[in-house]
């Protein structure tokens, strides 16, 4: 039987993925060589990044609430996204497009660019009810992926020999 109480869950089942943080990475607009794709197909457990400063850089148990340290959830909207999956579940299930959450697809990595919330409610009611963690109706943009970590290092650069040297 499927169950929408991800919180009551999660209290005595901890999916592998629970304690993986999810790492920030550099938004930028105009990309060029997009390639969208209005209603595609995402692997949740291939998410590699989140871009909202408030999220990224936290473990998936933190951004819900269900960190060990029994710190409070990091996601604003949380009770409403756990109000509209137990309203509706059938919405992490079903094909129909659905608009405002999408992603970046880099080679075989995705990004988040819109729906936080949903992609972390809809990862763990999707592994927590034993169904594969694919969503489907989301927007996918396909970044060439050399472009793309050309935007990524300009961002976020990394440092010189000279300052990454234990000497300095």
């Amino acid at each position: 039987m499927m169950q929408t109480d991800i919180l009551s869950m999660l209290a005595s089942q901890r999916p592998k993925f629970a304690d993986s943080i999810i790492p920030a990475y550099a938004m930028s607009s105009g990309i060029s060589g997009l390639d969208i794709q209005r209603s595609g197909s995402v692997d949740l457990s291939e998410v590699r990044g989140i871009w909202h400063p408030d999220y990224a850089n936290h473990t998936w148990a933190e951004l819900i609430g269900a960190a060990s340290s029994g710190a409070r959830p990091c996601l604003k909207k949380l009770r409403d996204c756990l109000d509209e999956l137990r309203a509706n579940p059938g919405y992490y299930l079903l094909e129909e497009h659905k608009p405002g959450w999408s992603f970046y697809k880099v080679g075989d990595d995705y990004y988040l660019t819109e729906g936080n919330h949903r992609l972390v409610v809809g990862r763990f009611f999707l592994e927590l009810n034993g169904f594969p963690p694919v969503v489907h109706g989301v927007a996918v943009k396909t970044v060439n992926p050399m472009v793309w970590w050309q935007r990524q290092t300009q961002a976020f650069p990394l440092p010189s020999p000279e300052e990454s040297s234990p000497l300095h």
